[in-house]
């Protein structure tokens, strides 16, 4: 009898112990099950983090992309030349254009023809001169503080030209830092550098200021002269130093697309265009290509002469 009791004693321990093994496993089963779950989970958080890690890098190089195109687009790169970072102006708005300077400007009348261009071009460019015959910068600076008007074109003016009389070099740069601080901090700021400065050494504090661009009108005039055998004499009007009407439709264009950052070749040619008259050749066809072979060497010196009056002597 006591064996039997001790037998069943051992056979309730064997249930007892099978019971705690059964749940050991039920509960290894869980924890097994636990590990899978998690790991799922972690698979599922890894592939959305992957996932969004994925999606910002492809956010930033659409910026990357984006950023190096408006680079580009904005004022700058003609056929490798600099990529200044200068203010572009749509077709809708209108451009307040300020001319400052003297009888180079005023003679050939540079101002009604780069808005000539301008408006072929479908721009919307205003022209306000104030243009002294035999004026300095300097003495352009007295007349602000005469010219109420002038003071207030200065300050809404989205570009300022500047051009200086040939002798003035030692205070050009000076009087032009002068007239960048009587704009607004958005007006794009120019030098008309013509033949007279050519000796101008100083103008390698403009070329480094990145405030102040040159428009190299002496570029299209050696490019005439030089390369598509135009005489110097043409560039003048009979007997004087001057420019005459040639060189003012030349440099027009040229100072124009100087501004606007539209390249001359792209400039919508009719056949009844006036700068047309000044070019080489018989026929219309002729004077295109003509038109064609000049600006395509003059474009890029926009941004070349900039460069290469960084390193004058």
């Amino acid at each position: 009898m006591q064996n039997d009791i001790s037998q069943s004693s051992i056979c309730q321990n064997d249930i007892s112990q099978s019971s705690i093994c059964q749940n050991d496993i039920s509960q290894n089963s869980i924890n097994q099950n636990g590990i899978s779950q998690n790991k799922g989970t972690k698979k599922k958080i890894g592939k959305k983090v992957f996932g969004i890690l994925m999606l910002l890098g492809v956010v930033i190089m659409a910026c990357c992309i984006i950023f190096c195109f408006s680079k580009e687009a904005k004022h700058g790169n003609f056929e490798n030349g600099t990529t200044e970072s200068r203010k572009s102006f749509s077709k809708e708005e209108v451009v307040d254009v300020v001319y400052v300077g003297n009888s180079l400007l005023q003679v050939p009348g540079i101002p009604e023809k780069v808005e000539t261009y301008a408006k072929n071009s479908g721009y919307q460019f205003i022209s306000h001169s104030y243009l002294l015959s035999g004026g300095t910068l300097a003495k352009s600076l007295e007349r602000v503080e005469l010219l109420d008007e002038m003071k207030q074109d200065l300050l809404n003016a989205d570009v300022l030209v500047l051009q200086e009389y040939g002798d003035h070099y030692e205070t050009t740069y000076e009087d032009i830092c002068k007239f960048v601080q009587l704009c607004g901090k958005d007006t794009e700021v120019y030098y008309y550098m013509t033949e007279f400065d050519y000796d101008n050494v100083l103008l390698k504090k403009i070329a480094f200021d990145e405030r102040v661009h040159l428009i190299p009108a002496v570029a299209m005039v050696e490019i005439a002269t030089i390369d598509m055998g135009y005489d110097y004499d043409q560039m003048l009007k009979p007997g004087d130093y001057h420019p005459s009407q040639t060189y003012a439709h030349l440099c027009g264009l040229f100072t124009f697309s100087a501004i606007s950052g539209q390249k001359c070749v792209d400039y919508p040619l009719t056949e009844n265009d006036m700068i047309l008259k000044y070019m080489k050749g018989e026929t219309l066809e002729e004077k295109k290509a003509f038109f064609e072979e000049m600006y395509g060497l003059v474009d890029p010196m926009t941004w070349y002469y900039e460069e290469a009056v960084k390193n004058w002597e």
